[in-house]
């Protein structure tokens, strides 16, 4: 699906950080890679101090089609329809993740 053998890495690039209206919430803006394909994504994520370390957990939904992520794609093969609608992916994807710094 994602090609992992060849595009053994996905990355974001924050450019820049936004606190939110809960203390703890923070918009992190940046360019999301996959596929080597990179497109603009907002992440809003929770973020909490453990000491000198911080974990950020959020949610990214992003549309894979636009990272070349194209299989059983319904928006990419219009006529996969015609083949039933077991054969049809969804398009959106929610990217659960968790960071966390080091001390």
């Amino acid at each position: 699906f994602f090609a992992v053998e060849k595009y053994k890495e996905a990355k974001f690039v924050i450019k820049k950080v936004t606190p939110q209206s809960t203390p703890s919430q923070q918009l992190f803006e940046g360019d999301l890679t996959i596929r080597d394909v990179t497109q603009p994504a907002k992440i809003v994520a929770t973020v909490s101090k453990d000491g000198k370390s911080l974990t950020a957990t959020g949610k990214l939904d992003i549309d894979r089609t636009k990272y070349n992520v194209k299989y059983g794609s319904h928006s990419a093969f219009p006529n996969l329809i015609k083949a039933g609608k077991d054969k049809v992916i969804s398009d959106q994807i929610a990217l659960d993740f968790t960071v966390k710094t080091k001390k």
